[in-house]
């Protein structure tokens, strides 16, 4: 009787879990968040390996000796951020394996492998990201990015105004030429 209650289950594979572990594929580096490295038990060194056929890439914790191995996260190292790995060679083998040719970053999605200890990637199934400029501090605008319309602030100053931070101009405000103030009994670098 017991064996007519689990008809039709299968069993549960606990070999493999869905993680929020990330590779991103820049143009110049591959990028890991910080899950990846926690799914990984945060090893020193690792060994990446693809399979053309099937467009994955599996992460795969190791020791220094082993051979191809490359340094991840070191012992002691603050994991809060994400790893960046600078190898050319395993950057220029994944762009070259699907094909992209862009400047865009791809972000592939991973699958923990608990027998094997590592983490493998779907090629197939990464998204395109596009590159995103920040705006800096000092409020200049990137090249070739349209300026924000300035918004009046519901607070009025001393007079009853509102106040405009940056009204828009028709005409292009000379640009000042920087003063910087230097401490007395210093000397001026001729520039």
């Amino acid at each position: 009787m017991a064996t007519d209650v689990m008809k039709g289950f299968e069993v549960i594979d606990i070999e493999k879990s869905s993680t929020q572990a990330t590779m991103t594929v820049a143009q110049t580096k591959l990028r890991f968040n910080k899950a990846t490295a926690h799914e990984l038990k945060y090893p020193e060194y690792v060994v990446m390996s693809f399979n053309p056929t099937t467009h994955q890439v599996a992460v795969q914790g190791s020791t220094e000796t082993t051979r191809h191995a490359f340094l991840f996260a070191e012992k002691g190292e603050d994991t809060r951020y994400s790893i960046t790995v600078n190898i050319m060679a395993l950057v220029n083998t994944i762009r070259k394996m699907m094909g992209w040719t862009d400047d865009a970053e791809y972000v592939a999605h991973g699958v923990y492998y608990a027998a094997a200890d590592a983490i493998i990637f779907e090629m197939d199934t990464a998204l395109r990201s596009e590159k995103r400029r920040r705006q800096k501090k000092n409020g200049m605008i990137p090249d070739g990015a349209e300026p924000k319309e300035q918004k009046e602030t519901d607070v009025p100053d001393r007079t009853g105004a509102k106040i405009v931070s940056n009204p828009p101009t028709e005409e292009p405000a000379a640009q000042k030429p920087l003063q910087v103030r230097r401490q007395p009994g210093r000397p001026k670098k001729n520039v």
